[in-house]
């Protein structure tokens, strides 16, 4: 058994499979797949990125869709430290970090909730 922590997520590792705390905040979410040692210090090394990223605006439409993150402009391909933009989206924009794809979010829960009707 391997117990661990990612940036901040208490975790603990069962046969092979790595179980979060889930009473950790949204940004300690990671995706829960079968890891060894190596995966384990890849996984604590993207949230640890990824928990310094602020998103702070979002253009998506036009011909260059572009993403201000920690007050700085990046497009499609461009590198943020050991990431990669790989889309831009509406609300959201899409990382690669070591072949795993994470989404940053403006809003971690919607800001207005349909009451159904």
């Amino acid at each position: 058994m391997l117990a661990t922590s990612l940036a901040g997520a208490q975790t603990i590792q069962i046969d092979g499979e790595l179980f979060r705390d889930p009473t950790q905040p949204p940004s300690a979410v990671f995706s829960m797949t079968v890891v060894d040692t190596m995966q384990v210090v890849e996984i604590e090394a993207a949230q640890a990125l990824l928990s310094t990223l602020t998103l702070n605006f979002i253009r998506a439409g036009g011909l260059e869709p572009v993403a201000v993150i920690n007050r700085q402009p990046y497009r499609i391909g461009d590198n943020l430290e050991t990431a990669v933009v790989s889309d831009i989206r509406s609300g959201e924009v899409e990382l690669t970090i070591e072949g795993v794809k994470h989404v940053l979010t403006m809003f971690s829960r919607p800001v207005r909730q349909s009451d159904g009707q």
